[in-house]
């Protein structure tokens, strides 16, 4: 039982309560929808680029405390990271899920314990592989 408790770390509950940026955009923004038909979540991913950097970062839609508590903490470290920056964090981020990378970052940090949970692996890679794919389909 105690292994479940971890998976809802008080940053992940945090984060499911009071998600950061969790708004849709008054203007319109760059858009990446992320789905996942095992659960049934899914969100719409909002962004603009400045300089080569992203900025105003937000998202709407639902999910489970795993996958808003994801999308929130990714948004908030990619928030002015260049575009080759912040899918250098992402994959670093999928590769730590998927269980052959570690993070060194407290935050992220939290969510690999979802690898010991199949089903909720694809919860905390939700946002990180969609905007991994939007931005490979861009550069192709």
């Amino acid at each position: 039982m105690s292994e479940i408790s971890d998976l809802y770390h008080p940053l992940i509950l945090e984060h499911n309560r009071s998600p950061l940026n969790y708004r849709e955009p008054d203007s319109q923004k760059q858009t990446v929808e992320a789905y996942n038909p095992l659960c049934g979540d899914q969100f719409k991913i909002y962004f603009d680029t400045e300089h080569s950097k992203m900025t105003d970062l937000s998202f709407s839609g639902y999910g489970c405390a795993v996958s808003k508590a994801a999308t929130s903490v990714l948004l908030k470290k990619i928030q002015g990271l260049s575009l080759t920056e912040a899918v250098g964090l992402l994959q670093e981020f999928k590769h730590a899920i998927d269980g052959d990378g570690l993070l060194d970052d407290e935050e992220l940090m939290v969510f690999q314990i979802a690898r010991k949970y199949p089903g909720r692996k694809q919860c905390a890679l939700l946002c990180a592989e969609a905007l991994i794919d939007f931005f490979n389909k861009k550069t192709k």
